[in-house]
């Protein structure tokens, strides 16, 4: 399969992984005004001041009004900042580096425990630090993203952000958990898969993508080829799984555990879609973005709200019950 990197902008990396791209016309005014907050829900419920998407986003912002502006002293304050927030959340176990976090998150009518990881997390703060390094041309950021990266890709390390399923496929793991003791058995019916050392993980559509987009980026920036063959075998298990998140023209699913939860954004599905599409000279992710794009204008649309709320009503009558059984 050929990835057409020569295609591949900043402003179509940008616009793929939902970050920008941004005008440059934003001037913080001090180093905690952030072009986008913390969700509230971070900070208010789970006491996590830190996000990794929020982080690219402002990484993204920041880049941008760099490259504009130029690199003011309250853009490199807050540089410093946003460093700082990722570097009390990340993690280093053996000799590898995740994002944390550092809260228990319920899942599928069930918990998992804190802490947990997830190939998302960590890819979406390399970008921000791809971004921030484009912006700076300090060293130092490249080489955060190049740990982050590399553990996504590595056989080496303690606890894994990529494997190969059951089937085969390779995921990029948006979760990888411990479960609550009580709801183990709960995710094993959702056919929730376990690692030799009790992890569970989940795949997810658009984690996977969103992280192989990231891999994508820093392999057209720093033309390091030890992340092709991941890069590879993601984009072949989209080839192959990618359909079947339009689930019997309901709508598109969330993950391959719970077919029957519908993704909680839509329109996101789509436009996944149309970047794998676009990337890539594969003929069967074409079509799949080609099926994808007219089921939504046709049929969902002008009822997203609607689509969502009913398939999850559906999902929660046939998944809680699990918990009893």
């Amino acid at each position: 399969m050929d990835i057409n990197y020569e295609a591949l902008t900043t402003d179509w990396f940008d616009r793929a992984m939902g970050t920008g791209p941004q005008g440059g016309k934003w001037k913080p005014k001090h180093h905690l005004d952030l072009y986008r907050p913390w969700p509230e829900q971070y900070v208010v419920d789970f006491n996590q001041p830190f996000n990794p998407f929020a982080f690219a986003i402002n990484a993204c912002a920041l880049a941008s009004a760099c490259k504009i502006q130029g690199p003011s002293k309250v853009i490199l304050d807050q540089i410093d900042y946003l460093d700082l927030a990722a570097s009390i959340y990340t993690d280093t176990l053996g000799n590898h580096n995740y994002i944390r976090n550092d809260f228990s998150f319920p899942m599928y009518w069930a918990t998992m425990k804190k802490p947990f990881y997830g190939a998302f997390m960590n890819a979406y703060t390399a970008y921000g630090y791809i971004r921030i390094f484009e912006a700076t041309h300090d060293e130092k950021h490249l080489n955060k993203a190049l740990k982050l990266i590399s553990t996504i890709t590595s056989n080496d390390t303690k606890l894994k952000l990529s494997e190969k399923d059951s089937r085969g496929d390779l995921w990029l793991y948006e979760y990888v958990f411990t479960p609550l003791e009580t709801d183990a058995e709960h995710f094993k019916k959702l056919g929730t898969e376990t690692q030799p050392d009790g992890t569970m993980r989940f795949r997810i559509y658009n984690g996977h993508i969103g992280a192989l987009i990231a891999l994508l980026k820093f392999r057209k920036l720093t033309n390091m080829g030890f992340v092709d063959e991941t890069i590879e075998q993601a984009l072949l298990t989209m080839s192959k799984n990618l359909g079947s998140q339009l689930l019997d023209n309901q709508f598109f699913s969330y993950s391959i555990e719970a077919p029957q939860l519908p993704d909680y954004g839509q329109a996101r599905a789509v436009h996944l879609a149309k970047q794998l599409s676009e990337a890539t000279d594969d003929e069967q992710l074409k079509l799949t973005y080609q099926a994808f794009d007219k089921f939504y204008r046709e049929s969902i649309k002008d009822r997203e709200k609607e689509v969502y709320t009913a398939g999850r009503a559906t999902a929660r009558e046939l998944y809680s019950p699990l918990k009893s059984m």
